[in-house]
């Protein structure tokens, strides 16, 4: 009896796998990819809430990143990444919240620490793990965040036109940084199960589709709010 239901687990697989697999994946991805969009449009109503995702999706990078390293056995560096990281974990979140910083009055310097600090990281990390491997496992979207982090979390200094490009736009060398979140939030939720159990998988097909979806329909709509809201007094 335990034979025939192992075999007929087996067949069960192999007929999946042979067609309804593929219709199955879909349905999935999208399923993930549907969830991960609306919370993500509840979430990101002010530039608050941007900042939480901002910070989230540093924190996966350089996560990822040390793990990366520590298996190649550059310990050194992993080990300075992650005590780096510990004293600027959670700085975007408090420089947007206060209130002292609120609108115009922020000023830029207040993420040049912060800035620089990524800057050099993401340098490191690309020389020790090569730029192939940083493009393929996405590490690279460090730089896309750091890129865009000055003009998107000082958008009154900027303007609209500017603050848009870096956060919505895909103009520039690099991606547009509301895409890239989306993205990780996606991936992260995922892999946290928040969208349901054995959908590991699918994780990160779904997460680049959500950060299609971010990019064509929900970044141009919520863009016109987050500044007006950082922006009015």
């Amino acid at each position: 009896m335990k034979a025939f239901v192992i075999a007929l687990a087996i067949l069960s697989f192999g007929n999946l796998a042979s067609g309804d697999w593929n219709s199955h994946s879909d349905r999935k991805q999208k399923e993930i990819a549907h969830k991960a969009f609306n919370q993500i449009e509840q979430d990101l109503q002010t530039l608050e809430g941007f900042a939480q995702y901002s910070n989230n999706t540093i924190d996966a990078i350089i996560q990822k990143s040390v793990r990366a390293l520590k298996l190649k056995g550059s310990w050194k560096l992993a080990l300075e990444l992650e005590e780096g990281w510990s004293q600027f974990d959670g700085e975007l979140v408090r420089i947007t919240k206060n209130p002292k910083n609120h609108s115009s009055i922020r000023a830029i310097g207040d993420f040049a620490p912060l800035n620089q600090w990524l800057s050099d990281a993401y340098e490191r990390i690309e020389a020790d793990l090569g730029h192939a491997y940083c493009f393929s496992q996405r590490i690279s979207d460090l730089k896309t965040i750091n890129h865009g982090l000055v003009v998107v979390f000082e958008p009154c200094t900027y303007g609209y036109d500017e603050f848009f490009k870096h956060f919505a736009s895909d103009d520039l060398k690099y991606r547009s940084v509301l895409p890239v979140v989306s993205y990780w939030a996606t991936v992260l939720g995922c892999y946290a199960g928040t969208y349901g159990t054995g959908v590991l998988m699918f994780c990160g097909a779904a997460g680049t589709l959500v950060e299609s979806m971010v990019d064509e329909q929900l970044a141009p709509r919520i863009a016109p709010q987050i500044y007006q809201g950082a922006c009015t007094p």
